[in-house]
């Protein structure tokens, strides 16, 4: 069984500041391999929380997308859960150059307890057997920020992080479940992000065979996102959900629905 679990659907510093909406990312269980994306902050908690609770010895990969501290912040507790403080040596972290050099994120120390690092870039491409893992393309953010696809025997999902609208984005990261980082009720202009409009341009041209929208910030929160995401469906002729704090998919039975 293939499943995504939303550990936390908040994007823009408010939301994440006051916990409006928890902030722990993505937790995917796909062909045996657990992996574990954007982990902000509470990750740690929300794996504790969980039901049935998510054992962080049991997280294989680690992914972030980009340094930012809403996707980034519990990456280190997580790699010391993960190997027990350190003895069990185990694991994989994915992530850009920037999280790993200069003013890092991850913290050298933590690194030495894990097998294998890989640097996020274009054209990356991981094969666990039986499930793949690529880096399409590099987004447009205010930092090094990548979009990844996972290919599994149910299907592909494809997960468009933080960035601001540009064309290449449908074409490339087409895959039959695409999660949108959407946090923008309207962008005015400058900030590089999607809003609603950009996440319907999207899904417009992928058709998806089912679309999830995710990490909201205040504005797109008042504008009620769980009613938003069907009129979104309704008007493009394709499914379109918005994810909740704890919210689960079960792959194979959404894309034998959808």
């Amino acid at each position: 069984m293939n499943t995504i679990k939303f550990l936390g659907t908040a994007g823009a510093r408010y939301v994440v500041s006051k916990q409006i909406r928890a902030s722990g990312g993505i937790f995917m269980e796909l062909e045996g391999h657990r992996v574990l994306v954007d982990p902000g902050p509470g990750c740690t908690v929300k794996l504790a929380e969980s039901q049935p609770k998510i054992d962080p010895t049991d997280v294989d990969v680690i992914m972030l997308t980009h340094k930012h501290i809403d996707h980034a912040n519990d990456v280190n507790a997580v790699i010391d859960g993960m190997t027990g403080g350190g003895f069990n040596r185990k694991g994989m972290l994915i992530a850009p150059d920037d999280a790993l050099e200069g003013d890092p994120v991850v913290l050298r120390y933590h690194r030495n307890f894990l097998d294998e690092i890989l640097t996020a870039k274009k054209g990356l491409e991981c094969d666990l057997g039986g499930l793949k893992i690529e880096v399409p393309l590099e987004m447009k953010h205010t930092v090094r920020t990548f979009g990844y696809r996972f290919s599994t025997g149910s299907g592909t999902i494809s997960l468009i992080p933080d960035t601001a609208y540009f064309p290449e984005i449908a074409p490339i990261m087409k895959a039959d479940i695409v999660i949108l980082n959407v946090v923008l009720a309207r962008n005015k202009g400058g900030i590089f992000h999607l809003d609603i409009e950009d996440s319907k341009k999207i899904l417009s041209e992928m058709r998806p065979r089912i679309g999830i929208l995710t990490h909201f910030g205040m504005s797109l929160i008042e504008k009620k996102p769980w009613e938003l995401a069907p009129e979104i469906g309704k008007e493009l002729g394709i499914t379109v959900i918005a994810a909740s704090d704890g919210m689960s998919i079960n792959m194979e039975e959404v894309l034998c629905v959808n």
